[in-house]
């Protein structure tokens, strides 16, 4: 009875603690996590492509299916995974010519699960007109659309700078662009906002749409959150992007300045972080460009209500990931609307094989470091000239200029070259035609201005890799152990039946190159300081002030572009494949790396001219200087012997 009687109040006390402990543990509450899928810099690359990787292998990669896929995957293990992007969803490949008419790039990223997304440069290139449209294409097509957030448009000067502003305004308004917007997420409210940095703005090629400072515009619309929304999560979309010099890179800066920002996702330089960049409580991602990679991680709210970064990952987006065939679908039929819509009227389809590729090229990346020449690079160089040769311009010596900056895609080994391959070299611009792709244009420079012109494609590609340049026409010789724009020593013409001659300084010489290339002749000024000069003339050696005036077109008035050029050039190779001699350099950049004193200094330019004056005079001060030290220093000890004999 004793035993049975002790039983019973065990029991009892274990009852009657049952309560306690569970107000104790429905007191310890987990903390609250988001789920993040980010994408940005996607450029129409909606179907997947070779790359080479990180050891230099070509692999498969991207793709918006699989995109879609991973995105898929994500959301069944968790529904509420915020899905962002970070701009310049468009401009790369074909899909491009589509842009206004179909808006394809927003209505797949719509239909890929994008809660929100912004605006890149990119966006821009065809004008504020035609992105208006595309606004209201995207709206038109009544299918699910991402959000679009972007913080820092000035309204006010863009309507003063441009009459037909309020037309795209209403664009914008109609589809619901906004400074930013909330989105609710596992209970958790979270404020997304853009903003477009001054990289960004710098590569506008018209001023149809102003902004405001970057930061400036990224406080006042983070203070109108904090203080309107109760949000729990602040996050920016910025096309600004990132540096490995931390005082320049935009990203970074904004984040020391708006410390209220708890997730930035970095567009606009192409960047991999494969560990976020975190300052103070705010995490910075970036997962690089054309969707090769997707970011994922999960945000966790700690105590002080701020959040940290956990499960972070860069998703190569390979094989392994499994294609989503909706948008599978969706892509095929966007392809048959290039097919009649745009490559039609060229007689290509895009999967049309323009030849065959045995040879090894360096991937784009690469072609910005090379200080060799680039065969490839040579390749398309020599493109423009048959292209034009074949469309009539008949200049003795032509010389045309292609910049990394310009390319956009390799020819991978052993591969057949398609029409869409051409073109994904070639994709920027839109010209007056109407239709998609950068138009030639044909200028004319004296040979002292080709020197110049010889001397930035060996000195600047140190300061920005997109002026590496391939070109055709001309052989360079160079001392790299010469003064900065002074290194080109010697510049040979060479035509189109291989007959060298010595360059002569007052003669014109016919330059072949892009739209986009030719006004960037103009920054020349800029980057010398005034100290070097380029002035593109027509053949009567005026000044050209306006590029329209030198688009070169075929006999029925179509512009010729620089992917039509090359596609061209790929066809006409014999047995359909490209030519051994595109395998090695040809001889176009010699380096002479002769360091003795003679070689180094003689016949300096004027930019060494000046430096060595300056070098000089500093010499010279200092030599004075020390003269007057030991002087003065003779006078004392003197001075001093003459106190000591008294």
């Amino acid at each position: 009875m004793k035993k049975i009687f002790s039983v019973l109040i065990m029991l009892c006390i274990t009852m009657s603690s049952i309560p306690f402990f569970a107000l104790a543990q429905e007191g310890k509450t987990e903390p609250k996590t988001i789920d993040v899928v980010f994408t940005h810099d996607l450029h129409s690359h909606f179907e997947s492509y070779i790359d080479k990787n990180e050891n230099g292998v070509e692999e498969e990669l991207g793709g918006f299916a699989r995109i879609a896929g991973f995105i898929k995957s994500k959301k069944s293990e968790n529904k509420d995974t915020l899905v962002l992007d970070a701009g310049d969803f468009s401009m790369g490949t074909l899909y491009e010519s589509l842009y206004e008419i179909e808006a394809p790039e927003l209505r797949l990223l719509g239909a890929m699960g994008v809660d929100v997304t912004t605006l890149g440069n990119h966006e821009f290139d065809y004008g504020a007109d035609l992105l208006a449209q595309m606004f209201e294409t995207a709206k038109n097509s009544k299918e699910p659309l991402p959000k679009m957030v972007l913080a820092n448009i000035d309204h006010e000067k863009s309507k003063e700078n441009n009459e037909d502003y309020d037309d795209i305004k209403r664009a914008f308004d109609d589809y619901g662009l906004q400074p930013y917007t909330v989105i609710e997420k596992n209970g958790v409210k979270i404020a997304v906002f853009g903003i477009f940095g001054n990289a960004s703005i710098q590569y506008l090629t018209n001023n149809e749409v102003l902004f405001k400072d970057p930061i400036e515009s990224a406080k006042e619309v983070v203070d109108k959150i904090k203080t309107s929304e109760n949000a729990d999560m602040i996050v920016c979309l910025s096309h600004s992007g990132i540096s490995k010099d931390e005082s320049k890179s935009e990203d970074e800066n904004l984040a020391k300045a708006v410390p209220d920002i708890d997730l930035i996702i970095s567009g606009h330089t192409h960047s991999l972080l494969q560990e976020p960049i975190v300052h103070r409580s705010t995490t910075i991602v970036s997962c690089g460009e054309y969707g090769k990679y997707v970011g994922s991680l999960s945000l966790e709210q700690q105590d002080d209500n701020r959040w940290s970064a956990k499960n972070y990952q860069i998703v190569k987006m390979d094989s392994s990931i499994t294609e989503d065939s909706q948008i599978a679908e969706k892509i095929q039929n966007f392809e048959q609307i290039v097919n009649t819509v745009y490559l039609n009227r060229y007689g290509y389809k895009k999967d049309d094989v323009l030849c065959y590729n045995s040879i090894e090229n360096i991937s784009v990346n690469e072609m910005h470091k090379c200080k060799d020449e680039v065969p490839y690079m040579s390749l398309l160089a020599d493109s423009y000239i048959h292209y034009v040769r074949e469309n009539g311009v008949t200049d003795n010596d032509i010389i045309s200029v292609v910049p990394a900056g310009v390319i956009r895609y390799f020819f991978p080994k052993d591969k057949n070259i398609t029409v869409s391959d051409a073109f994904d070299v070639f994709p920027l611009e839109k010209s007056m035609d109407n239709f998609v792709g950068s138009p030639l244009v044909k200028v004319y420079l004296t040979g002292s201005e080709v020197k110049l012109l010889a001397e930035i494609f060996i000195s600047f590609p140190e300061i920005d890799g997109s002026i590496n340049s391939g070109y055709s026409g001309m052989e360079i010789t160079y001392n790299p152990n010469r003064f900065i724009l002074d290194r080109v020593t010697n510049v040979q013409i060479n035509n189109d039946k291989n007959e060298k001659s010595e360059i002569d300084n007052d003669k014109l010489y016919a330059i072949v190159t892009d739209k986009y290339t030719f006004n960037l002749l103009g920054l020349v000024n800029d980057y010398s300081m005034g100290l070097m000069t380029l002035t593109p003339k027509n053949e009567n050696t005026n000044a050209v002030t306006n590029v329209e005036d030198v688009i070169l077109k075929d006999e029925n008035g179509y512009d010729l572009k620089s992917w039509l050029a090359l596609a061209s050039y790929l066809e006409s190779f014999e047995d359909g494949q490209v030519p051994d001699k595109y395998s090695a350099p040809t001889g176009r950049k010699i380096a002479d790396n002769d360091n003795s004193f003679l070689a180094v200094i003689k016949n300096p330019s004027k930019i060494a001219s000046i430096a060595y004056g300056i070098i000089l005079a500093i010499i010279a001060v200092i030599v004075l200087v020390i003269f007057m030290i030991i002087v003065l220093v003779k006078r004392r000890k003197k001075h001093k012997n003459k106190l000591n004999r008294r």
